[in-house]
């Protein structure tokens, strides 16, 4: 949408996509209006569409499926990874309340 000289970006119409990569199963989460503080931007560049190991998720193979189907999916997945022993990275931006 918009950006001023401290590189503070106004972003429109935002979506977190959750990508099921084996499944090849994506579905979108809205978050609307997003105010991105400069400080976080590191760097923007546009993605070559005919590179070979470009993914887009708008590709051919790659469904949307429902939400909630979705993420009881990646919670699955982090359940066998956990049982394993393998587990993934805290994430920095969850609500501790969840």
């Amino acid at each position: 949408r918009t950006f001023d000289q401290f590189a503070n970006l106004l972003l429109e119409h935002t979506v977190e996509r959750h990508i099921l990569v084996e499944e090849r199963k994506y579905a979108d989460v809205y978050f609307g209006t997003m105010l991105v503080r400069g400080e976080n931007v590191c760097l923007f560049g546009e993605i070559d569409p005919d590179w070979e190991g470009a993914a887009h998720p708008d590709a051919p193979g790659l469904q949307e499926a429902p939400l909630d189907e979705v993420l009881r999916r990646e919670a699955e997945i982090e359940a066998e990874l956990a049982a394993q022993g393998i587990h993934r990275p805290a994430d920095l931006f969850a609500d501790p309340s969840d």
